[in-house]
C-alpha cells in the first residue's frame, strides 16, 4: 500500500503510474543496463498502442495519459514513441517510490526466509517427497 500512495504522489493517479512503469519497463526490457542513469539514449521507445496492449487499456486513455506524463516531465516523446528520461528517474518522488519498493521487497523476502526456517512447514513441504 505504501508504494501505491507514493505512486499517486509521483504520477497523480494509479492508471498514469501503471502506464509510466510500463513505459520504463518497455524502454529497458531488451537491455537492463539501460535502466541506469546516463543510458537514456539507449532506451527503446514505446508507442501508446504498445503500452495500451500490454496493460489492456484503451489506446486513447493511454495516449492521453502519456501526453500528461510528458507535460509533467515524467516521460518524453521520442522519434518512435515515449521514453522515460534520466531527469524523471532523478525526481524525489520517483526515488522515494523506488526506495520504498526495495524495502517492501526486502521485508517480503525476510518473511519468506522465516517461513522456510519453521520446522513444521518444512515437514509439510516434504510430505510428497519420494512419491512418483
Amino acid at each position: 500500500m505504501r508504494v501505491v500512495v507514493l505512486a499517486l504522489a509521483a504520477f497523480g493517479d494509479v492508471v498514469s503510474a501503471a502506464i509510466w512503469f510500463e513505459v520504463f519497463r518497455s524502454n529497458t526490457e531488451l537491455d537492463c543496463r539501460t535502466a541506469c542513469l546516463g543510458a537514456e539514449v539507449d532506451r527503446q521507445p514505446v508507442t501508446a498502442s504498445q503500452a495500451a496492449r500490454r496493460l489492456r487499456l484503451p489506446i486513447e486513455t493511454t495516449r492521453r495519459r502519456l501526453w500528461d506524463l510528458a507535460e509533467m516531465g515524467s516521460c518524453v516523446r521520442a522519434r518512435r514513441g515515449f521514453v522515460v528520461p534520466d531527469a524523471a528517474l532523478e525526481r524525489g518522488a520517483v526515488i522515494q517510490l523506488a526506495a520504498q519498493n526495495l524495502l517492501d521487497l526486502q521485508r517480503m523476502y525476510l518473511r519468506l526466509a522465516a517461513v522456510e526456517r519453521q520446522p513444521a512447514l518444512r515437514a509439510m513441504g516434504s510430505l510428497g517427497a519420494g512419491r512418483d
